[in-house]
């Protein structure tokens, strides 16, 4: 009986951890997803801000 014990705590143990890491995994996803659209927004307002005022010199 104490080796069945020991087996179930072992498994319930590596399920959680397995749990716990594949949560980690999406949330270092979302962070990078976030920092990209930050920068692809940021170049995106400069370079329109660039264009704009190259527009504004022609006429």
């Amino acid at each position: 009986m104490k080796r069945t014990a020991i087996n179930l705590h072992t498994i319930t143990a590596a399920r959680l951890r397995e749990g716990r890491e594949r949560g980690s995994i999406t949330v270092e996803h979302i962070m990078w997803a976030v920092i990209i659209v930050a920068l692809v927004t940021t170049v995106g307002a400069l370079l329109t801000a660039w264009a704009t005022g190259k527009i504004g010199e022609l006429g």
